[in-house]
């Protein structure tokens, strides 16, 4: 750790993979500060460790299902209209709907499901 924090400094979210011979492959958050102890003329180092395995493979997971389901929407052959819940204006067509009615993908956003649609 020394070498890591230069004297009288910090750094803070240094990520590390590292294998652990007793609980395997393990992915940290590292901060860390050097504190000097006034009248011992000594540093110490402060570090916090947190563990970001599960809430990175969480991450990854949560970015491939997107990915998945981005085709599914893009590639759909049925017309599919997202709304928003709280305002039931149009967040997202698919390009099979788009093209079904005749709009341009943009034409959509921003307008209601059932509002008006002379464009």
């Amino acid at each position: 750790m020394e070498e890591i924090i230069p004297k009288n400094t910090h750094f803070n979210d240094f990520e590390v993979d590292h294998h652990f011979s007793a609980i395997g492959r393990k992915r940290m958050l590292l901060n860390a500060r050097r504190v000097y102890r006034e009248g011992q003329g000594t540093d110490t180092i402060l570090l916090a460790i947190e563990d970001m395995t599960e809430h990175r493979e969480m991450e990854e997971a949560l970015k491939i299902s997107e990915i998945r389901y981005r085709r599914l929407f893009e590639a759909a052959q049925d017309g599919i209209l997202i709304l928003d819940a709280e305002t039931g204006q149009i967040s997202d067509v698919n390009p099979f709907l788009a093209e079904m009615l005749g709009y341009s993908h943009k034409d959509f956003f921003g307008k209601e499901a059932l509002g008006d649609w002379s464009l």
